[in-house]
């Protein structure tokens, strides 16, 4: 319940559905996650190529 309240709230603060990602440890789907880097993997595996070059091309300015 108090996953899909902050879900809501972001969502109220403009955030757009596609700049969400849901990752609820409790859920079975993500029970290997043990680590930081297992975490990493997972929310990679999620981001879009398109949010990733965008990224990277922000990094580059910095």
């Amino acid at each position: 319940m108090l996953f899909d309240l902050y879900t809501e709230y972001l969502l109220n603060s403009g955030i757009e559905e596609k700049q969400i990602i849901r990752i609820n440890l409790e859920e079975f789907e993500f029970v290997d996650i043990e680590n930081h880097k297992k975490l990493y993997k997972c929310i990679e595996s999620k981001l879009s190529k398109s949010f990733i070059y965008s990224l990277e091309k922000c990094i580059k300015k910095l």
